[in-house]
Order: C-alpha cells, then structure tokens, then sequence
C-alpha cells in the first residue's frame, strides 16, 4: 500500500535463473508516479493519485528465460482528522459529537492518547462518537488519534468546554421613587460571559432604562405605580434564560408638617405613594396646619374626612420614607 504524496520503495526478487535480471511491466500500470528499475526490480516515486493498481510484472534472466506475476497496489490519500473544534456542552444534558477523518484505509480506530474528555462524556473507538451528560462546568483539553487498516494514523488536539446552565440570579427589585435617582443591577450565573441583556415583554418605569451589557437598571423614574416585565440574558454561547421581575415606584412627596402628632405622617405618605400623577390626596381638615413642597406635578388637596382607624404609628412607616424629623413633625 502507498500513500499519497509520501516516498514508495519496493524491491521485487527472483530465484534461480542466470542473474542479472531484466525487469519489465507486461501489462497494467503501476500508481501514477511510480516507475519499475528494469536493472535493480526496484518501484519506488511518489504516489500522486489514489486507487486501486493491478498489473503484471516480467523477469527474464541472462539465459533468454522469462516468468511473470501479477501484483496490485492500493494507494490511499493521507489519513487527516477533519474535525477542528467541537462545540460546548453543557452540564446535565445530554451530548454528542462524531469526530471524523478522511484518508487511509477504513475502519478507522479512535482513542485519547493524552488529556481526558469531560466529566460523563466517552469516545465510541469505532465510530469516533463523543457522547454521555457532562456533570462538571470546565474546559477540557485532550489528543486523538485515528488510525487506519493501513497503519496510517493522525493526531488531532481538542478541547470542549461544558457550562453551568445560564439563569438570572436577581430574584426582585428594590423599589423606586419619583424623581430620585435609581440603580439596580440584574445578574445572572452560567453560560459563557459576556452577557447581553434586554426586556422582552412588559416595560421598565418611565425615566428607567436597562444597560444591555451590563444589567444595570438606572435612570430617573417619572410617574409613580408597579411596573411588570420580563428581562431575558443572552451569553456569548447564544443561549438564554428569562425571568419575571417588577419594579414599584413610590411617589416622592417633599413636605414639612408642623403641629401635628407623629401619627399623622405615615397617613398622609402612604396616601400620596397611592396616587398616580395628577390625583388628589386627602386629607383630615383643620387638624394641622401645612407646607407643602412637591417636587413632581401632583394636586394635593388636604380636605375631606380621613378616619381614625386609617392612621399608623410611627413604627409601621415606610422604610422609604423621609423621617418624621426631617420633615418638621
């Protein structure tokens, strides 16, 4: 057999007879590229095209006597993995990928020679099929060799990378206020970074936008209420993952009450974070005396009855909240 593109040497013998020898091809043909040394028997060249070669060889002797025999010689292109990379996989589902090679004389027989496959992935050694579930996020780097019936062999360095599953992380969003500035950053684990970020269905608060690359939620939010959507991440690996988030805005109101108890206050805040833009805000008459300082195009009427039972102690106030003393209570 011959390969080519790779030097060929084969030296043909005879017994009895009166040496020297003549050698001769009587019928047939030799592989493109190799010649017949009618003093030494000797083939040799380089083989430039692949096939099957049959033909039929003379001896004759110092004697005038002659005898023949056929021969054939295959030759084969040289054995080479095609296969150049081989794509992700990821942890917990399943995988499979068939490495290949052209060349040589097939069945070819597969193995790692150095390195190791991930975590719950096998070679097949006689289809070249690399297949299991990987069970731990990591790059892996390893060798094969293929080789050939005809003793060809190549060699090939790979890798596979098996990720963790991409999912957001940022299980809710802290709440926003009219007119202050906001910034939240929604994460995610998994996949291959970098991410890309974006909301798919819904709508983030007036004033709010979201950064596609970095997550960050940030702005100036302009009108008050609950704002649901939906934010998907794409990693580099073009997978995704989405999840449902919201974000509340609060109204902002600046106001300094004198004259009044403590209760009161929560009263009127949690009235006024109640109202859309544009609303009216009520409020008990006559019981304390105001000055209000808004900060966003709100109407606020301090009329009307609110009952007793509506009021709050100073230890349910928002969080969110200016504090009584700062507001002047």
């Amino acid at each position: 057999m011959g390969t080519t593109g790779v030097p060929y040497i084969q030296t043909l013998s005879a017994v009895s007879g009166a040496a020297p020898y003549t050698w001769s091809v009587s019928s047939g043909s030799l592989p493109a590229g190799l010649t017949l040394n009618s003093s030494t028997g000797e083939i040799s060249g380089t083989p430039s095209a692949t096939g099957q070669f049959s033909f039929t060889v003379q001896a004759g002797d110092a004697a005038s006597s002659t005898t023949t025999k056929s021969f054939s010689v295959a030759v084969f292109d040289p054995l080479v993995i095609s296969t150049s990379s081989l794509p992700f996989g990821m942890v917990s589902t399943a995988y499979s990928q068939t490495v290949t090679a052209a060349g040589g004389q097939t069945p070819y027989t597969w193995s790692v020679i150095s390195g190791m496959l991930p975590v719950g992935l096998t070679l097949d050694s006689a289809t070249g099929v690399i297949s299991g579930t990987p069970r731990v996020a990591a790059t892996v780097s390893f060798t094969l060799r293929a080789s050939a019936i005809n003793g060809a062999t190549d060699t090939k360095a790979l890798s596979i990378s098996v990720y963790s599953l991409l999912n957001i992380t940022t299980s809710s969003l802290s709440a926003a206020t009219v007119g202050s500035a906001y910034s939240q950053t929604v994460t995610a684990a998994g996949g291959q970074t970098p991410y890309t970020w974006s909301v798919t269905s819904g709508s983030l608060p007036n004033g709010l936008t979201l950064n596609g690359s970095t997550g960050v939620i940030s702005g100036t939010p302009s009108g008050a209420g609950t704002f649901p959507f939906t934010v998907q991440v794409n990693d580099a690996n073009a997978t995704t993952a989405t999840k449902a988030l919201s974000i509340s805005v609060n109204n902002n109101l600046a106001v300094r009450v004198t004259g009044v108890p403590m209760t009161y206050y929560p009263t009127l805040l949690a009235a006024y974070n109640a109202a859309a833009a544009g609303n009216t805000i009520q409020s008990q008459a006559l019981v304390f005396s105001e000055n209000l300082n808004l900060n966003r195009a709100v109407a606020v009427i301090l009329r009307a009855a609110l009952t007793a039972d509506l009021l709050q102690t100073p230890a349910t106030r928002s969080s969110a909240a200016p504090s009584p003393s700062a507001m002047g209570v």
